[in-house]
């Protein structure tokens, strides 16, 4: 219907522009009180473009008009502000009719005209209306960005609805015409950070300039609104998140500088000093503070540079009621704010850092707010960053700031020393890492038990650590145990000069729970631990060895002994984590979210879990070294504690000998080096009892003379087993194991690999030192023919080969010698000038000297071996093995003699 009224009202347009409508149409069009007709039809939200069409057609070229129907729509908006969206919509439809026919009246100016008095009925509509139309109106931009005296103040501060101030921000940030800019503080949480690295036009830079310079102007009249009696604690909330929002670049936070002590007016007393718990107009600024003060020395050195500001900052009521949601929410945003402000000005100020460490506010938050690492990260996080720059040495410093800095450290150790570690343990290692920095500290913490609290804490984390989903606690237990292992090695390098170091070893010997300490330790050596991890735990527990044998070892063997047998009795059935060795890895994950189902020890090797020989693969033995060997050298370190307590027994001796085991196929000679020490020193004989009743060093001989005979190439595990086989021999060399070793001796003879003797010395030498041992004790075997004659051959070819390596070794001699005397000769003799020096001769060779060099070392010796000593090694064996034949040979019938050989 609309539409046909519209055509109707078109048609009756005369030449001079004008209606030509009958007064009885015109009334009904535009007749009565408030234009009754335009008010119901608008109201009823029906066709409202058509009715915008058909205002336009009334109002063409009938000025008078305009006014009184603008006038009808704000007194509707005003009346009933509820149901005004209608009427807002059609002023939105007035205003942006742009290149229209003429006679147009201009709508957009004679709305703006009446805005602001609609306002003071219906604030939150108006200012959403403004906020939709300056982005996209330049008139209606320009006339609010000029009018903010009318507004900002107004709206954004003074308001009582906290809705009106949030639409009246939203207003500030339209202003500036940058879509990106507009757009992220509408999501952005209010804007309480600040929008960094947003390209914006200089059209677009100088109306946020003209805002943020007319916001911080406004900071001298915000004060009359933090009586929280009258305003409460939220009027300043969005005046200061624009503000922070503003904050784009240097330039912004240097024209801050000059409205710096307006900021400090208003924080001080007004904002800081109220015990309000939840102040949000406190914590707005403060976060305002920080962002102008992030990269910007000038307004940090506007704080230090004070002696009011400096001297008061720190007083700032704080509660820390953590049972209390809002509280935690509220400091959780504002702490990290506060607390970093006060880093800034310690970093640019080391006489403020100094005062600052003094307070009593800052020993407080230590208390109160670092225990709880869950709640308060960030502000944990800025407050150990504090307490570093407390204790940071700085170069001149003097006798006074350095008693200053010690007392600090120890007030503070005090502190978090008597926090429950076992719930505290976060706050704890991180404080200690930062407070604990050379000897005198560490033994201030031993004296105050803080080897104790320390295991204490070792024990929430070794819970955490076997949790599925607690993978993110691998480094924290990494610096718990870095820090241990500090503390245990002062402790032990400073027992004798020390009082502190003497207390602490007798509390640690004292303590009921090192039982528990030292098997959650043992626990973590598994392949499921980072290196690092398993690397600290063994060096924390050959600490605590070498620091209290006596009640370690009586601990920790039976453990050990234990978990190995059961070991070798499943024949290395065992479920390995991803850190364990394994050809061709190239690294080990960063993190893994994998756990054994149990805290697990799991340091033991099995010939079937190996990939590949010794020799074959260089990096996959080395990988097994990495890992295998620190073991070995904990295990070594509980013998010889152990040996020095005179504490040895049957379990320890049966547990070396299971790890001797373990590392004959990785050729690890720390426990042959032991026994053989021990069978060499005075306790030869009660030692020597205690191998021969253990099963498992049987094994240990089997193991080596029947699998891994190249391990009797190390001379000491030579020298150890011409020592033990006699002692066990009976036990191992069974016939059949007589007859199996004896039989290389026969491959030796048949296989005629005399002639080639450095390609196979190791392999010879190891299978007659294997035949050597065999008949050490059974001295009636049968040898088989031929090794005797074998033997002479194979001497012979050593012989030989010694000869021709000390010839090449002579000529090597003899060359370098004539180089060095044929050098002077060629100086004088040679054609050379000052400038020019002299021609290099070519020496030619002496084809004798060349043959014997080219003969001295064969192509096929690998590199890097010394082939002296390794025929050496061979020759000495060769003799041995004769000799021993020689003896058992018997002077009657050829018969009888290969019977005694």
């Amino acid at each position: 219907m609309l539409a046909l009224v519209l055509l109707l009202v078109e048609k009756s347009r005369g030449q001079d522009h004008r209606l030509q409508l009958s007064q009885t149409d015109y009334n009904a069009l535009t007749g009565g009180k408030g234009f009754p007709f335009l008010f119901q039809q608008v109201r009823d939200n029906i066709c409202l473009r058509q009715t915008c069409n058909l205002i336009f057609s009334l109002c063409r070229w009938n000025d008078h008009l305009a006014p009184h129907i603008v006038n009808m729509l704000f007194s509707a908006i005003t009346k009933q502000p509820e149901v005004s969206a209608p009427f807002f919509k059609l002023l939105s439809m007035l205003v942006e009719f742009v290149g229209g026919p003429p006679g147009m009246p201009a709508f957009t100016s004679l709305v703006l005209q009446r805005i602001w008095e609609a306002a003071e009925y219906c604030p939150l509509q108006c200012l959403e209306w403004l906020t939709l139309q300056v982005p996209r109106n330049k008139v209606a931009h320009s006339w609010v960005l000029q009018s903010m005296d009318a507004w900002v103040e107004k709206y954004l501060i003074a308001h009582a609805l906290q809705r009106v101030r949030n639409v009246a921000a939203l207003l500030l940030v339209s202003l500036v015409p940058n879509s990106h800019f507009r757009q992220a503080f509408r999501s952005g949480r209010n804007g309480l950070a600040p929008q960094k690295d947003v390209p914006m036009a200089p059209e677009a830079v100088m109306a946020m300039h003209q805002i943020y310079e007319f916001l911080l102007r406004l900071l001298k009249k915000a004060k009359l609104y933090i009586d929280p009696a009258v305003h409460g604690t939220a009027k300043l909330m969005y005046y200061f998140a624009v503000l922070t929002y503003c904050l784009v670049g240097k330039q912004e936070k240097l024209m801050f500088s000059p409205y710096f002590l307006d900021l400090w007016n208003l924080f001080q007393p007004g904002l800081s000093e109220p015990a309000i718990p939840v102040h949000h107009n406190k914590q707005t600024l403060l976060l305002f503070w920080y962002q102008v003060s992030v990269d910007c020395v000038e307004n940090i050195k506007l704080i230090v540079q004070n002696p009011h500001v400096t001297k008061n900052i720190a007083f700032n009521y704080i509660l820390a009621d953590h049972d209390d949601q809002d509280v935690v929410v509220f400091n959780r945003c504002m702490l990290p704010a506060y607390y970093g402000l006060l880093r800034l000005c310690c970093q640019q100020s080391r006489p403020f850092a100094r005062q600052l460490a003094q307070h009593q506010n800052i020993q407080w938050a230590f208390k109160n707010i670092t225990p709880y690492t869950t709640l308060y990260t960030a502000a944990i996080g800025e407050l150990l960053k504090l307490m570093e720059l407390f204790v940071c040495p700085s170069p001149g410093v003097t006798e006074q700031e350095q008693r200053e800095v010690t007392l600090f450290k120890r007030t503070t150790l005090s502190l978090y020393l008597g926090l429950d570690p076992r719930v505290c343990w976060a706050t704890l290692v991180a404080a200690l890492r930062v407070l604990v920095q050379g000897p005198h500290d560490r033994l201030f913490v031993l004296a105050n038990s803080g080897l104790p609290v320390l295991f204490q804490a070792l024990h929430t984390l070794h819970v955490m650590y076997h949790e599925a989903t607690a993978c993110h606690v691998t480094g924290d237990l990494a610096d718990l145990l870095s820090l241990a292992l500090d503390l245990l090695r002062t402790c032990s390098a400073m027992q004798q000069v020390a009082q502190e170091s003497r207390t602490a070893a007798a509390m640690l010997r004292t303590w009921p729970e090192l039982g528990d300490t030292l098997r959650r330790l043992l626990t973590l050596l598994n392949t499921y631990v980072p290196p690092q991890v398993r690397l600290l735990c063994l060096d924390v527990l050959r600490e605590l060895v070498m620091l209290q044998p006596r009640e370690t070892v009586t601990s920790i063997v039976p453990l050990l002994a234990s978990c190995h047998s059961t070991f070798l009795e499943s024949s290395g059935l065992m479920t390995t984590g991803p850190y364990f060795p394994r050809r061709g890895q190239k690294g080990y994950p960063i993190k893994s979210a994998v756990r054994p189902q149990r805290p697990i020890l799991q340091m033991f090797l099995h010939l079937s879990q190996l990939e590949a020989s010794k020799g074959v693969d260089a990096e996959y033995d080395q990988a097994l070294l990495d890992f295998f060997l620190p073991y070995h050298r904990f295990v070594e370190t509980v013998f010889r504690a152990a040996i020095g307590q005179n504490i040895v027994t049957q379990d320890l001796v049966n547990l070396s000998a299971m790890v001797s085991i373990e590392g004959i196929p990785l050729h690890i000679d720390l426990i042959p080096k032991l026994w053989l020490e021990v069978l060499e020193g005075d306790n030869a004989k009660e030692f020597g009892e205690f191998l021969r009743n253990s099963s498992y060093v049987t094994n240990c001989v089997s193991a080596v003379l029947l699998e891994e005979r190249g391990y009797l190439n190390n001379p000491m595990v030579f020298r150890l087993f011409s020592l033990l086989v006699p002692k066990v021999g009976k036990q191992v060399l069974k016939e059949s194991v007589t007859n199996l070793i004896l039989s290389r001796a026969v491959s030796l003879v048949m296989s005629d690999t005399s002639g080639d003797v450095l390609k196979h010395a190791r392999r010879i030498t190891a299978d007659l030192r294997a035949t050597l041992l065999v008949l050490l004790v059974q001295k009636n075997s049968a040898i088989c023919p031929g090794l005797a004659e074998y033997l002479d051959t194979l001497e012979a070819h050593c012989k030989e080969s010694l000869h021709l390596n000390k010839e090449g070794e002579n000529s090597a001699e003899s060359t370098a010698k004539s180089a060095e005397e044929a050098k002077p000769n060629g100086e004088e003799t040679g054609d050379s000038t000052p400038g020019n020096p002299p021609p290099k001769k070519p020496r030619s060779m002496d084809p004798e000297e060349g043959e014997g060099r080219a003969t001295a070392k064969p192509a096929t010796q690998p590199a890097g071996v010394s082939d002296s000593e390794t025929v050496r090694v061979m020759l000495e064996t060769v003799r041995e093995l004769r000799t021993v034949l020689a003896r058992q040979e018997q002077p009657s019938s050829s018969s009888s003699s290969a019977e005694a050989s």
